[in-house]
């Protein structure tokens, strides 16, 4: 009796772990096959990238079809940020036919405007725009920069100095209402000796005309809420205008 029950003990857990394994190999010939039909992208900002781009990045197509066993999640998300425009990025499988994609793309705060195609953040890491983002009309700050490196910070402490220098005037001019849009930041000559060369310039395009004001490094907030105030004088005035407002109590135009 006892002889019987064990062979029959014998007998279940042969036939309990052959099914396991005709289980396993049935899940992982069915896994084996498959191939990734589906990606979904994640973007952390409003603006998202061309789908077509992160598919050429990742070398995925219709056409050759890649298997999920052959898709390694580490080195494709390496590809992703070796990307100028990508900043972060994650891979993850949803099913085993659908990736997901989810990244976090640089933001220009400004165009930077000693380079062509050029766009600048916060933190001052530069890359170019096109064709990842779509153009805006963003203001172009020149720093007097002769070479640069894409999704690096600026080096240099000339270059770091008036990188800061026109990011904090960028973020002040925006709480001044400055009738028209500040389209130039220029503090490629803050750092000159001569009192002549001396200046942070700004353009402001108003309605038909193009207001280039030369401030002080140290009171241009004041010089700017004086242009402020000049403004409403200037109303029938087309064209380019150059104001100077380096002199106390004085602002020097010329027209052109």
């Amino acid at each position: 009796m006892l002889k019987n029950n064990r062979k029959s003990l014998f007998a279940f857990f042969c036939l309990f772990g052959l099914s396991v394994i005709i289980l396993l190999v049935g899940k992982m010939s069915t896994f084996k096959g498959k191939s990734i039909q589906t990606i979904t992208q994640l973007s952390l900002q409003k603006e998202a990238l061309s789908s077509l781009y992160l598919t050429e990045v990742l070398g995925l197509s219709f056409d050759k079809p890649t298997l999920r066993e052959d898709f390694d999640l580490k080195n494709e998300q390496e590809k992703l940020l070796s990307s100028p425009i990508i900043e972060k990025a994650s891979l993850n499988f949803i099913d085993d036919t659908h990736l997901q994609v989810t990244y976090k793309h640089f933001t220009p705060i400004a165009l930077l405007g000693d380079f062509k195609n050029r766009g600048i953040d916060l933190k001052g890491r530069i890359f170019p725009i096109r064709p990842f983002l779509a153009p805006k009309a963003m203001t172009k700050v020149f720093l007097g920069i002769s070479e640069i490196q894409d999704c690096h910070n600026i080096t240099g402490y000339k270059e770091k100095t008036r990188w800061d220098f026109a990011a904090c005037v960028l973020r002040k001019l925006i709480d001044l209402e400055i009738k028209g849009r500040v389209s130039l930041i220029d503090v490629s000559k803050i750092e000159e000796m001569s009192l002549g060369k001396n200046e942070l310039v700004i353009q402001v395009d108003y309605l038909k005309r193009k207001d280039i004001l030369r401030l002080s490094k140290r009171n241009y907030l004041n010089e700017v809420s004086n242009y402020i105030i000049l403004c409403d004088k200037l109303n029938d005035e087309s064209g380019t205008l150059m104001i100077d407002f380096r002199f106390d109590s004085c602002a020097f135009i010329e027209r052109f």
